[in-house]
């Protein structure tokens, strides 16, 4: 792949100790914010359907071999009729894992259930250590810092981090797979790039089908970026494309493969268990729990427009912008919220800068241009007239930058586009978890257009220095407060 120039040297092997120390107090931070919030809650319910998904959680505490099944009588709900065994449970097995650790020490209900829910925070941290990376292969330093905290500084990022649940484990995987498609910008596709992308692919297919998308697009990203910018002839790329892709498939099925063969197995070819789970449910579900029972406004026959401008009585807004605002955080079992006002500057500061990116469309151009600019002299016998050129050729190259932000865009619509589906057709929440995944996307743009609004400007890079720094301090700030002000009255 042609190297983006602009992009060069923005990875050292060795990394200042100012910056370095930086990056571990915001790791640090991340980490102490969520272990407080996971130990002042005591043991209530902390997440929707915790208990449900604790469940599996101790089935891998309490077997030492072995996998779980969905319709097992000792893990299905009295009351929804389904357990969380059909889905994928590497998260649960883990978070097993650590109530074993804890078991060691101590066999309190409590602290096995603050075990569990450690897992959750140890997959948000390790997230926000590949965010942080990410953002410095992306922006540079002061950039991609604010890159980073705009994510990792999210109340929303660091609710994920407090509960058992799988949607932390599908925020740990996506980090990770935009760290690899931020890599290849300035390496192109390595061996170890390569590796990184199918460790990502792997966890993500383990964790929630919410991020599938970042899965999708890195298979677009990965064969148009070798296809149209690896060096050499056709033949040459399509060379590359099939070693390196077989490899990074390989790794990827070695990593999630067992469980959805297992789930093949089974539940007779119902790889992501979704149709086995509706099924029992619909015969040991409680009356009026049953998929049957379930109100959609597609059942309805409700249009789009009355889908997204209904405001159920709970709700403070309509669904879409209830959605929007709990993307940047709801808690508890979404009954916990920030003042509206906190909720709409999150909205507001987002926004500005992603509309920022209208100024710069021809970002998303995956083929370069060539400007030249001339000046045409006429002269005539009273009047000597000048006229600038200006001249616009598209070369025979490709940017793997415009690729990078189509493929971005697109897992950030699709993320959002499974979420409405799933409202729509199956149960109508006004959740922003369902596609938390975006967020690497959305905060992407944010700074991209705050950086082309701030030029557009002339802004200096010292004033976009100062910008970033206030920026991220602020937002960091934000998240200190809602964690004191919100969260500890809330469970005091």
């Amino acid at each position: 792949m042609n190297k983006d120039t602009s992009r060069a040297g923005r990875r050292t092997s060795r990394m200042p100790g100012d910056e370095k120390l930086e990056e571990m107090i915001a790791i640090a931070l991340v980490f102490a914010l969520m272990t407080a919030w996971i130990f002042i809650m005591g043991s209530r319910i902390a997440g929707p359907d915790e208990e449900m998904r604790y469940d599996i959680a101790e089935w891998f505490y309490q077997h030492s071999s072995g996998l779980p099944c969905g319709y097992d009588p000792g893990l299905l709900n009295s009351t929804w009729g389904f357990s969380y065994a059909y889905y994928p449970y590497l998260a649960y097995m883990i978070g097993g894992l650590f109530m074993k650790l804890v078991s060691v020490f101590t066999t309190s209900p409590l602290a096995l259930l603050r075990a569990a829910r450690m897992a959750s925070c140890l997959f948000i941290t390790i997230g926000a250590y590949f965010t942080i990376r990410t953002g410095k292969e992306l922006f540079g330093r002061r950039k991609g810092m604010l890159y980073a905290c705009l994510i990792i500084f999210m109340p929303a990022y660091h609710y994920l981090g407090t509960y058992v649940n799988v949607d932390s484990l599908a925020l740990m995987a996506v980090s990770v797979i935009v760290y690899a498609w931020a890599r290849t910008l300035q390496d192109g596709w390595t061996w170890k790039n390569c590796m990184i992308l199918a460790a990502g692919m792997g966890i993500c297919m383990l964790s929630y089908y919410n991020a599938y998308g970042w899965v999708l697009f890195s298979f677009f990203f990965f064969v148009l970026s070798i296809l149209f910018c690896h060096e050499g002839t056709r033949k040459e790329r399509i060379t590359f494309l099939l070693k390196r892709g077989i490899a990074v498939a390989a790794v990827t099925l070695a990593i999630c493969g067992w469980f959805f063969i297992h789930n093949a197995v089974i539940y007779h070819g119902d790889i992501l268990g979704r149709n086995i789970s509706s099924y029992y449910s619909e015969i040991y579900a409680a009356k009026g729990f049953k998929p049957s029972d379930h109100f959609t406004p597609q059942g309805a026959g409700w249009s789009l427009w009355h889908f997204i401008t209904y405001q159920d009585p709970g709700w403070a807004h309509n669904w879409l912008i209830d959605s929007l605002l709990s993307f940047f955080g709801v808690f508890g079992i979404f009954n916990v919220y920030m003042p509206e006002t906190v909720s709409k500057i999150y909205f507001f500061i987002t926004w500005i800068g992603m509309l920022g990116m209208l100024f710069t469309l021809r970002s998303f151009a995956w083929r370069r241009r060539k400007v030249t600019v001339s000046r045409e002299v006429t002269q005539t016998a009273d009047l000597r007239q000048t006229r600038i050129v200006r001249t616009v050729e598209r070369e025979n190259k490709y940017r793997p930058e415009g690729i990078f932000n189509l493929c971005m865009i697109g897992a950030v619509v699709i993320s959002f586009l499974i979420f409405f589906d799933y409202a729509y057709t199956v149960d109508i929440q006004s959740q922003g978890r369902y596609f938390e995944p975006a967020v690497y996307g959305v905060m992407y743009f944010a700074v991209y257009g705050y950086m082309t609004l701030m030029t557009k400007l002339k802004a200096g890079d010292r004033v976009k220095d100062w910008f970033c720094r206030l920026l991220s301090l602020a937002w960091v700030m934000m998240a200190v407060f809602n964690f004191f002000l919100v969260i500890v009255p809330y469970y005091a």
